[in-house]
């Protein structure tokens, strides 16, 4: 993914999933808006929230984006 910033577990460094345009949140090819976790390697808690003006945001610059040709 262009741009993308890999997010990884405080203490162990296990990758959880990564970021992109500012603050959209990908894990296994998802994008998600909340998640609450722990790492599969070390047991930290991992948690994830974009509130709802953000989010309205971003799917305003993701929609403009993304317009369809004539």
């Amino acid at each position: 993914m262009k741009d993308e910033l890999i997010v990884k577990c405080k203490n162990c460094g296990q990758q959880i999933g990564a970021k992109f345009l500012d603050d959209m949140f990908v894990v296994g090819g998802l994008i998600v808006r909340e998640v609450h976790g722990i790492c599969v390697c070390c047991g930290t808690a991992f948690h994830y929230e974009l509130n709802d003006d953000k989010l309205d945001q971003l799917l305003v610059r993701m929609s403009n984006g993304k317009r369809r040709k004539k």
